[in-house]
């Protein structure tokens, strides 16, 4: 393959244990596009970089004498170290940091979502002008701006209208390695205790992810004497409300349903998908999404779903019966009550029907994405 063609997309390292969506979101479009488009690779910067220059009198002298000012030193300095990173290929910086200098390279700003504007009280005021700062400086020091769906496209245009000629939309799929299909789903769920069927919730512990009406619906069910159990999993950790995990517990305690509820934490990537096959079907109450990758694997698998309902959702999964308000915890305890005659464990045919359909959608995916990057790089 000629080096003319290489290309190198350059992403943030993301710590997982502060956001593992964004971790996601990075392999998964790691591992799409490279299967699909074997010219592109990835390599990941550091997020802290920030470009600098001498500032003692003999080195502003020097740029004076060779017509260099400050700015452009900085660019210079961002051009080196991005260059560095990729052997001076094709190249474009695609990330959900806010980036100052480039050095000429084209920079693909990606905002996950806008929940800061639709919640704005699941998190502190400081916090919110944060994630309005980072949106909006990103939207004008990028070259173009890539969102999820156009749900959030439709939030873009609203927020930042004078950057509107520089919304792209690309609906991420989520693959999941053949490898998590071979483990078996009744065993992993007996390695935490669980019993043989259950609803499945794998969210952050995060307040907009709406893990109390779940809890409610159960207390809904258990006074018609019906008692499920459900499944969480996910940091339990919320920087923003860090009493919500404790709040939880609180209530299963108080409304005596502790006995009908396990709370798993953080666990290995593999048993969430064993789990996800072994339930009798995923509830997403989130109160709000960008593009949910809770959805995404669970369609990449076949199993059944039951969802908040959210224009975004909607855009994301068409079975109309799915969707609950995503205030009413009646409303769910029914949805829950039609789905407890299904056999849990893996379905076989419907996991062939979602591989031969994620293969379309990924390619499709990849594409979509791929386009953008080369219109980049043509400018």
């Amino acid at each position: 393959m000629s080096s003319a063609n290489l290309v190198k997309i350059i992403i943030p390292e993301v710590d997982v244990t502060a956001w593992m969506g964004g971790k996601l979101y990075y392999e998964n479009l790691k591992k799409t596009v490279e299967e699909f488009f074997p010219n592109i690779s990835f390599v990941t910067y550091d997020a802290r970089f920030k470009p600098g220059v001498e500032t003692g009198i003999k080195a502003r002298i020097a740029r004076k004498i060779k017509g260099v000012n400050y700015i452009d030193a900085l660019h210079q300095n961002a051009k080196e170290y991005f260059n560095g990173l990729t052997g001076n290929c094709k190249s474009v910086i695609f990330s959900n940091h806010s980036i100052t200098y480039t050095g000429g390279v084209p920079y693909l700003f990606w905002i996950p979502d806008f929940q800061f504007l639709h919640l704005p009280e699941f998190a502190e005021p400081e916090y919110i002008e944060r994630q309005k700062k980072l949106a909006s400086s990103g939207a004008a020091q990028a070259t173009a701006v890539l969102l999820s769906s156009n749900d959030a496209r439709q939030d873009f245009l609203n927020f930042v209208p004078e950057y509107s000629n520089k919304a792209r939309v690309v609906s991420f799929v989520k693959s999941i390695d053949k490898r998590y299909l071979q483990n078996s789903p009744e065993l992993v769920a007996k390695k935490y205790h669980l019993p043989n069927s259950f609803f499945y919730v794998p969210n952050q512990f995060w307040k907009h992810k709406n893990h109390l009406l779940v809890l409610k619906a159960l207390v809904v069910l258990k006074q018609q004497g019906v008692v499920p159990f459900v499944v969480f999993s996910g940091n339990c950790n919320d920087f923003r409300n860090p009493d919500y995990f404790s709040e939880l517990l609180n209530y299963t305690n108080t409304n005596g349903i502790r006995e009908q509820v396990a709370f798993l934490g953080m666990i290995p990537y593999e048993d969430v998908i064993a789990l996800i096959r072994q339930s009798v079907a995923v509830i997403n109450p989130s109160l709000f999404e960008g593009w949910s990758t809770t959805v995404e694997e669970v369609k990449s698998i076949g199993k059944r779903m039951l969802l908040s309902d959210l224009s975004v959702h909607r855009e994301q999964f068409s079975d109309n019966d799915a969707f609950f308000a995503v205030s009413d915890p009646a409303e769910l305890a029914e949805k829950m009550k039609t789905f407890l005659s299904l056999v849990p464990g893996p379905d076989q045919e419907r996991e062939n029907m979602a591989e031969v359909a994620t293969v379309s959608r990924r390619r499709i995916f990849a594409e979509q994405f791929v386009a953008i990057i080369n219109d980049l790089i043509a400018l």
